[in-house]
Parts: structure tokens; sequence; C-alpha cells
């Protein structure tokens, strides 16, 4: 089956790399780049969420305290605590 003549599946190999070393490099070039991008998106994605994370849980933990007090901190917040209210009946109504 293998004659002297035909030649060897590295020697086809390396006779395609000779012929398209421009394309190879190019394609690897780009291989490389879109990893690293994909790589970084991730990284920077992850820190992302695990901040947000951080943060929506913080104000949770403020929301939860302010509600175990309450008391209005901020003055334009509505009054917390019921008041009891009298009514008056005016001179001539009924």
């Amino acid at each position: 089956m293998d004659s002297p003549s035909a030649p060897s599946l590295i020697q086809r190999a390396q006779d395609f790399a000779a012929q398209n070393r421009r394309s190879i490099i190019l394609g690897l070039a780009t291989t490389a780049f879109v990893v690293g991008g994909v790589f970084y998106y991730t990284s920077t994605s992850r820190q992302r969420t695990v901040q947000g994370d951080l943060e929506k849980s913080e104000k949770k933990d403020k929301k939860k305290s302010k509600k175990k007090k309450g008391v209005a901190t901020d003055p334009k917040s509505p009054i917390l605590e019921e008041r009891k209210t009298t009514v008056q009946e005016a001179d001539g109504e009924n």
C-alpha cells in the first residue's frame, strides 16, 4: 500500500504549511486575539456581578435595619409611626 513515490502524511502537512504560511499565522493570531478577548470579558463581567451583588446586599441590609428601627432618618421619607388624631367638630357643623 505504501509506495515510495507517494508522499507521507507528514510530508503533505509540511508542504501545506510552507505554501500557506501567511494564512496559518493570521489564523493563529486571530484565534489568540479572540480567546484573549473572551477571557477578558468573562473576568470583568464576573467582577461586575460580584460588586453588584455586594452593593445590593449592602442596600438590603440598610433597608432591613431601617425597617427594624421604625424611625425615618431621611426628612423626605414618610412618617413610619402612627399618630392618633382627635376629631374636633367645628361650631355650627354636625
